[in-house]
């Protein structure tokens, strides 16, 4: 059995390297979690991998490949954690959308079935509150689409899709709202977050009234993410290096802009590249995963969904592509995409600030995180 990566363990200032062997018989301790990634290497030996963390512990034990998979750009979990979702992404053919069923014994994936992603050069899937649609964005034609996810899984008809108008509309990444009544998704060419309303029942999707919020010109949104309460959606702009942070009228599906706010250090003059925002799950504290600087913006949310930036934090490597946080909020994982490997951060509960560990796990080009599956 080959080894499907490197295991780094130790201190950034002297690391002991360990090589192992993936293993499917490593003991399961109480509170373990399964973190899947995405490893999206156009010299073929990409796929989905995953790894076991342990937070009593803070350690990440390797494990072999979940899932080959050829240039998969994003992965989601349904609800209940028992099937996986990818989007593979093919420029000169359009990708296409993947169902697996997880095996918590083991951390493989058994492929359920595959099927073309209804829009052009797709690079970004994430899955309705019920488990019963997958939304799929394209990064260069503004197209979104919805396709149903049957009773066992896998992936069925193609229910609606939708088009961002305007020359030059990318539609970065496509979201469901916490009360799974609306889609939004952000367009980095229109400058705009487009917001249907989303019919659960039949997987339809109809525009809404306005059917987008218009941001500052050049702020290029591409990514946002709600915070825990539903009352507030932060808005992250690509190469402005800045966060918008906005009122949610969850009746209407209305944004109205309450505060901008930048994310890298003040004088800084490398191109940006922002790549993800996240909320730590006890509402507290945001993240801003930003390359270019390769750092991660941490701030304070005020009780009015404000926003205060409280720390920037390295990320120990090239290209933080994306990151996840532990249910608990104690645990920040980044993937470095540049430098092929995933980072380890504690996150103060008091603060929201990050500190490295000194440990990560070694695999090529990883782009996305699935979230922490838990194993008992």
């Amino acid at each position: 059995m080959k080894a499907s990566w490197t295991l780094l363990i130790g201190l950034l200032l002297g690391p002991m390297i360990i090589s192992a062997a993936p293993r499917n018989d490593t003991p399961t301790s109480a509170g373990d979690y399964l973190v899947y990634v995405a490893s999206y290497s156009p010299q073929g030996t990409g796929g989905i991998y995953a790894f076991r963390f342990n937070p009593q512990t803070a350690e990440m034990s390797a494990l072999e490949l979940a899932a080959p998979l050829d240039n998969p750009a994003w992965i989601a979990f349904d609800p209940n954690r028992r099937f996986l979702y990818a989007v593979t992404k093919h420029e000169d053919r359009g990708g296409a959308l993947h169902a697996f069923r997880i095996d918590k014994a083991t951390g493989r994936l058994a492929e359920l079935n595959s099927t073309p992603s209804g829009v052009k050069d797709a690079c970004y899937i994430s899955v309705d509150r019920t488990g019963t649609s997958v939304a799929v964005a394209a990064c260069e034609d503004g197209a979104i689409a919805i396709r149903r996810i049957k009773s066992d899984g896998s992936l069925g008809d193609q229910t609606a899709a939708g088009q961002h108008s305007g020359p030059g509309a990318r539609a970065g990444s496509v979201y469901f709202s916490p009360d799974n009544k609306f889609v939004l998704s952000p367009d980095l060419g229109l400058d705009e977050v487009f917001v249907d309303r989303f019919d659960s029942a039949k997987g339809t999707l109809a525009p809404d009234d306005p059917p987008f919020t218009k941001m500052q010109a050049g702020s290029t949104p591409n990514r946002l993410a709600f915070h825990p309460n539903g009352k507030f959606v932060y808005v992250f702009s690509a190469t402005a290096g800045a966060l918008t942070a906005f009122n949610w009228d969850a009746e209407h599906g209305v944004m109205k802009e309450a505060q901008k706010i930048g994310t890298v250090p003040a004088g800084f003059t490398v191109k940006n590249n922002g790549q993800e925002v996240q909320v730590n799950p006890n509402g507290r504290f945001l993240y801003a995963a930003n390359g270019g600087p390769e750092l991660i913006a941490v701030f304070a949310i005020g009780a009015d969904g404000s926003l205060t930036l409280a720390d920037q934090v390295y990320t120990q490597g090239d290209l933080p592509t994306d990151f996840a946080i532990d249910p608990t909020g104690a645990y920040l994982l980044a993937a470095n995409r540049k430098t092929n490997a995933i980072v380890l951060f504690k996150v103060d509960q008091n603060t929201g600030h990050l500190t490295p560990m000194g440990k990560m796990v070694h695999v090529e080009a990883p782009v996305c995180l699935s979230g922490f599956l838990p194993l008992n």
